[in-house]
């Protein structure tokens, strides 16, 4: 559904829109896309356009949904109630079943569905502490649903199980995420306690750097330049992310392939001195979250790449006037693999 207005003054036109005379949360863009729908859309629809003191409405909207799309529905709404049902009677393997077949049910044609199954079927593994299989469920996830408190739910799912198998990259960037995109009241807490972990681990690298490195030797001492190549090598041989791959799940993410690891030692604050620049998988992440990428300042802080992705990812938000859901799960990737990246230095 869509709602176009213009203002003879060139004010902002806001828009809200309802169905059956209450209005629908969220809805404030020009568009209405009903993803999957189903009986509970079926309705009236209208929008309000608004330019200060001044609105006006739209003509209205009827949505149906025809008795073959009822039946498709029926054989994915069954599945989903079952599960719901196995779950609560606590049978958690045959809920799990459940899920898995309202999501194929479901199909490409209902995303919403299917991403709905696949959510709850995560939620469910973190409930139970199934950790490596929330964690693979909930990314998938995120490739799926279309709609934003899907999305915020997805990643409350992986930031709960990253955190519980010691990702912390990941889980800050899922649990900060949700934050931002809201309606996972335990999200803005869950960062936090995140952000604290992360600090400690980074603080302890530090401390360890120091100490393996001992006191400075003096320019050109005989072993000086091995222990950097031996460091360099080493940063090589792990690769972004190596520890945190997770049975392969990160397979595919900017940051997280050889090529990526291969050039690590080189772009984390610039220690092998070696000629070439920043690789380009981490110049192009760094570019992302808008910040220097040329080299020559080395790598910035954890502080500023995250003061950086929470200042582009506001702007990017789905919600938001030129934002869109594409641009802003490219942007918390490219935030995951710098977190990854600034831990594996």
């Amino acid at each position: 559904l869509a709602c176009e207005a213009v203002s003879c003054t060139g004010s902002k036109v806001d828009y809200q829109w309802f169905k059956d005379g209450g209005p629908l949360p969220r809805a404030i863009r020009p568009r209405l896309s009903l993803f999957g729908a189903g009986p509970k859309d079926v309705g009236t629809y209208h929008c309000v356009a608004s330019c200060g003191p001044h609105s006006a409405p739209s003509a209205s909207a009827v949505v149906s949904v025809s008795a073959s799309e009822l039946k498709k529905q029926s054989q994915f709404e069954g599945p989903l109630l079952e599960a719901a049902a196995a779950e609560a009677a606590g049978k958690v393997e045959d809920a799990l079943a459940l899920f898995s077949k309202a999501a194929l049910a479901a199909g490409e044609e209902n995303a919403l569905g299917k991403a709905e199954a696949v959510i709850r079927r995560a939620e469910l593994l973190v409930r139970v502490g199934r950790w490596p299989e929330a964690f693979k469920e909930a990314t998938a996830a995120l490739g799926l649903s279309p709609s934003l408190s899907g999305l915020a739910r997805a990643h409350a799912a992986r930031g709960a199980a990253a955190m519980a198998m010691g990702l912390l990259a990941e889980a800050e960037s899922s649990w900060e995420t949700a934050e931002i995109l809201g309606g996972v009241p335990e999200a803005g807490a869950q960062a936090e306690a995140c952000r604290e972990r992360l600090k400690k681990f980074f603080d302890a690298r530090k401390s360890s750097w120091d100490a393996e490195r001992g006191p400075k030797r003096p320019g050109g001492a005989e072993g000086a330049e091995g222990d950097e190549d031996d460091r360099e090598a080493r940063w090589k041989k792990a690769g972004w992310g190596n520890a945190r791959d997770a049975d392969g799940f990160f397979k595919g993410f900017p940051g997280m392939g050889s090529a990526a690891g291969s050039g690590a030692g080189s772009g984390a604050g610039g220690r092998s001195g070696r000629s070439g620049g920043m690789p380009a998988d981490l110049a192009g992440h760094l570019q992302k979250l808008g910040l220097p990428s040329d080299g020559r300042a080395g790598m910035p802080g954890v502080d500023a790449v995250r003061k950086a992705y929470r200042t582009r990812a506001l702007a990017l938000h789905p919600d938001k006037p030129g934002g869109s859901k594409e641009a802003f799960q490219d942007l918390q990737r490219a935030y995951e693999a710098l977190l990854n990246a600034l831990g594996q230095a």
